[in-house]
C-alpha cells in the first residue's frame, strides 16, 4: 500500500506558529470564532494545534494532480477548528470548518464558511469527535523542504487510492478495475455511495459531489490527508 501523501512532516514550534498566526489573521477564521462564541463556546484560546505540510500526488480519470497540503487542528475548551490548503502553483483552496460540543456534552455540531458566510451543516451523537487521533500513515520527514517549488513526478496510485482503499479512486469500486467490496472505513464508504449516486445521476453530477464531501467531512478528523484529496477534486463541482 502507498500514500496519498508522498513526502512531508509535523510542523515544529516555530513552523506551527507561523502558521497559526497567519490562520488567525483571516477572515474566515474570525467569522468562525464569532459564530462558534454565539452559538456557546467557552475559550477561543488553542489549548493544542495540530499542523502538517506535505506533497500529494492524486491521479484522476487520466490527469495527475501534484499539489501541497496543508491542515492544522485547533483544539479550544469544547470545539476543534479545521484548516485545509490545498496549493498547486497559483491555485489556492482553503476550507475552514469546525466542530462544536454543545454544553449538554451529548450534541455536537458543525459549521463550514462558504462564500464568508458560515453554515451549521449538521447537528449529531457527540462520539469523541473533539479527541480524534490521525489514523493514517503520514510521512513524517524531518528534512522535508515546506518551501519546496512543485515537481511533475510520477503518480503512485492511479486507480485506488492508496491505503488499502476500495472504493476512492477514479476506477476503483464494485465496478471499477481494482478494488469492491468491504469498505475499509467511512471515508471508503462515502467513496462506495458516490460511486452508486454518479451511477444513478450520471458522472459529475453536482449533488452527488456535494453529497461526497458532506459525507467524509465528520471524518476529516481521523483521515485529514484523504479528506482534503477528495475535497480538492470535487469541491469545485459540488453544488
Amino acid at each position: 500500500m502507498g500514500q496519498t501523501v508522498v513526502d512531508g512532516s509535523f510542523l515544529d514550534k516555530f513552523h506551527k506558529q507561523k502558521l497559526l498566526n497567519r490562520i488567525k489573521e483571516q477572515k474566515p477564521y474570525k467569522l468562525i470564532l464569532d459564530k462558534l462564541s454565539e452559538a456557546g463556546l467557552k475559550n477561543n484560546s488553542a489549548e493544542s494545534v495540530v499542523a502538517y505540510n506535505g506533497k500529494v500526488v492524486n491521479s484522476f480519470e487520466g490527469n495527475e494532480h501534484v499539489f501541497k497540503l496543508t491542515f492544522a487542528h485547533l483544539k479550544l475548551e469544547n470545539a476543534l477548528v479545521y484548516y485545509h490548503l490545498v496549493e498547486a502553483g497559483e491555485e489556492k483552496l482553503e476550507s475552514f470548518s469546525a466542530d462544536l460540543l454543545h454544553t449538554n456534552g451529548s450534541l455536537i455540531t458543525t459549521f463550514v464558511v462558504e462564500d464568508q458566510e458560515v453554515k451549521e451543516v449538521l447537528t449529531t451523537e457527540y462520539d469523541g469527535q473533539l479527541d480524534q487521533m490521525i489514523e493514517e500513515e503520514l510521512p513524517d520527514n524531518p528534512n522535508y523542504d515546506h518551501d519546496e517549488e512543485l515537481l511533475s513526478i510520477q503518480a503512485p496510485w492511479d486507480v485506488c487510492m492508496p491505503g488499502g482503499y476500495r472504493h476512492c479512486g477514479s476506477d476503483c469500486g464494485d465496478k471499477g478495475s481494482k478494488g469492491g467490496g468491504t469498505p475499509i472505513n467511512p471515508i471508503d464508504t462515502c467513496c462506495r455511495s458516490h460511486d452508486r449516486c454518479w451511477e444513478r445521476y450520471g458522472r459529475w453530477d453536482c449533488q452527488c459531489d456535494r453529497n461526497l464531501i458532506n459525507c467524509a467531512r465528520p471524518h476529516r478528523g481521523k483521515y485529514p490527508a484523504a479528506y482534503a484529496t477528495i475535497w480538492a477534486v470535487f469541491a469545485y463541482n459540488a453544488c
